[in-house]
């Protein structure tokens, strides 16, 4: 389990590299309509050093108890105006308006039904849309509106993650606090094989280290897993049945293999727990080849696949007036035009003296120098995660150019990688 200090730091690290990745998905996409121009990509660098520099010189936020879920008081503080659809929101990511919800009635209609119905069955929802979409902003918005019994256990996947079980990992970590209370009682070796999966569970299960011990020594490490992800299952069952309760993942395309395979086996429709699973993931995750394609594969007609759109005429429009104090609905027409409704841009737009996408971008990488633009027009081109070694040799490349050597042009990026 990580530490408070390492989440913020994978928190800043991944805020900066979501930006990196979200924008190259946009600008490389077959649609043309969802593609921001260069300007675009300038201001997402510009962002992914505001972010880093931020996290470099801010303390790590004191993690506090919300609703069941430890998270840190960046994600809980109150806000005042945002886009009911935008990843902005309350999302702590850089670039975030703050502030009232903004359309996407329908949308939550229908998370709140899927919430209804998981009580009695489990239930799945997936949030998928592009960047800037405002995945992260509905999911929260839906659990902010639940009664105060609701029980939530909320984690988020990072790009560098390196912890197995990365979707999970705040989630035990919670439990293991006692964010629920007490843990329901299992029976011995369904506990001993769980805290095996997943040792932060061992004093709150009350399993002794010969009892882990043994059930190591007894099984193989394939069958382990299987008889640990049974376990979790039937905790997770167990705690379903004394108030709702919700398991809210985010960015879940970022999430490991273990993590895949472990929500895969939760969420086989004849054996789930009578949960909410509300996670958020970019929509090619999900295709054939995407890393959460064994999820779709167990997905059932009850399930909920909300596809996340841009906002329409209206909406931006009143996310527009509510950003700049004052309605203008021509601006607003010039806005939408845009940004295509993408609240993420509505609310980029919304700052400039006008809103031209390719200005407010060129405002945003201007300051990362010419190595910024060009690094910025790598990860473009690449259309997909970049690796970090491939990154950083794409750089040095760049810095072995006559125009980047010694004393021609300063490397505003310092030791930074790009690109993952």
């Amino acid at each position: 389990a990580r530490t408070a200090a390492e989440r913020g730091r994978m928190e800043g690290e991944g805020e900066a590299l979501g930006l990196l990745l979200g924008l190259a998905d946009d600008l490389l996409t077959g649609t043309p309509a969802r593609r921001p121009g260069l300007a675009g990509l300038r201001a997402g660098l510009d962002q992914v050093e505001a972010v880093l520099a931020t996290r470099a010189a801010a303390p790590t936020p004191t993690p506090v108890p919300v609703r069941g879920a430890v998270v840190s008081t960046a994600a809980t503080t109150p806000l005042p105006v945002t886009p009911g659809s935008a990843g902005p929101g309350t999302d702590a990511r850089p670039g975030a308006t703050r502030g009232a919800f903004v359309g996407r009635a329908h949308e939550l209609a229908e998370l709140a039904a899927a919430l209804a119905r998981a009580h009695r069955r489990g239930t799945v929802a997936l949030v998928v849309g592009p960047s800037g979409s405002g995945k992260t902003r509905l999911a929260r918005e839906l659990l902010a509106r639940q009664p105060a019994a609701t029980q939530v256990l909320a984690a988020r996947c990072f790009p560098l993650d390196r912890v197995r079980f990365n979707a999970v990992d705040a989630i035990v970590d919670a439990l293991a606090d006692g964010a629920l209370g007490a843990l329901p009682a299992l029976a011995q070796a369904a506990a001993a094989t769980l805290s095996r999966l997943f040792p932060a569970l061992t004093e709150p299960l009350g399993v002794s280290a010969r009892e882990q011990a043994e059930v190591g020594h007894a099984v193989e490490p394939f069958e382990l897993r299987a008889r640990g992800f049974q376990a979790l299952r039937e905790l997770l069952t167990a705690l379903a049945r004394r108030a709702p309760l919700v398991l809210s993942i985010d960015d879940v395309h970022w999430a490991d293999a273990d993590s895949v395979a472990l929500l895969q086996a939760l969420l086989e429709p004849a054996q789930r727990a009578p949960l909410l699973l509300l996670a958020t993931a970019w929509p090619e995750a999900l295709a054939e080849a995407g890393a959460l394609a064994p999820l779709a594969g167990v997905l059932t007609p009850d399930d909920l696949r909300l596809e996340l759109g841009g906002l329409g005429p209206d909406d931006t429009a009143t996310l527009v007036a509510a950003l700049a104090g004052e309605r203008d609905p021509a601006r607003a027409a010039r806005v939408f035009a845009s940004s295509g409704g993408n609240p993420f841009l509505v609310a980029e737009l919304s700052r400039g003296a006008e809103p031209d996408l390719d200005a407010a971008l060129a405002r945003r990488i201007e300051p990362c120098g010419a190595l910024g633009w060009a690094l910025a027009e790598i990860v473009a081109v690449a259309g997909a995660p970049l690796p970090v070694d491939v990154g950083a040799a794409s750089r040095s490349d760049l810095l072995a150019e006559p125009d980047f050597g010694a004393g021609s042009r300063s490397d505003p990026l310092g030791d930074a990688e790009v690109g993952t």
